[in-house]
């Protein structure tokens, strides 16, 4: 495995995958593009995928069950998910004096550029206007913006 695709020199990230003893991305699909797609490092990707996993996004489905969840006030499953969805916007926008008849928006996340923070300001500017006003939307995070 030369590094001619490197232009004869050092890939920092190219000796970090070489060196580790396991390397992950975000999710399955991710992984398989890299076999194919990463900038000049496919055939390292390729190589070296007997180490190579990737891990689903997403949440523990028994910590965060609308059915047991110990933060939600009213619980729900499957059956009742409308009912329950609705309860749980009832409460939001009882909390938050927020129209429980208009659509509601949420953001949870960090407030950093990294996540477009800096992008919501302007998008939520420019949907009050064209939606009318007829919108609800609520932030919740910590960071820099």
């Amino acid at each position: 495995m030369g590094n001619a695709g490197w232009k004869q020199s050092i890939n920092p990230l190219a000796c970090g995958v070489k060196c580790a003893h396991k390397v992950t991305t975000v999710s399955h699909t991710y992984m398989e593009e890299l076999r194919y797609m990463s900038n000049g490092l496919e055939a390292l990707f390729e190589y070296e995928r007997g180490k190579c996993v990737g891990i689903l996004n997403g949440i523990d489905t028994k910590v965060w069950d609308p059915s047991a969840d110990t933060y939600l006030e009213n619980h729900f499953s499957t059956e009742d998910i409308e009912a329950g969805k609705l309860a749980s916007k009832k409460l939001l926008c009882d909390t938050f004096h927020l129209d429980i008849n208009k659509p509601l928006i949420v953001f949870i996340g960090r407030l950093v550029g990294e996540k477009a923070a800096d992008l919501l300001p302007r998008v939520i500017g420019d949907s009050i206007h064209f939606m009318q006003g007829k919108m609800n939307f609520l932030v919740l995070g910590s960071g820099d913006f």
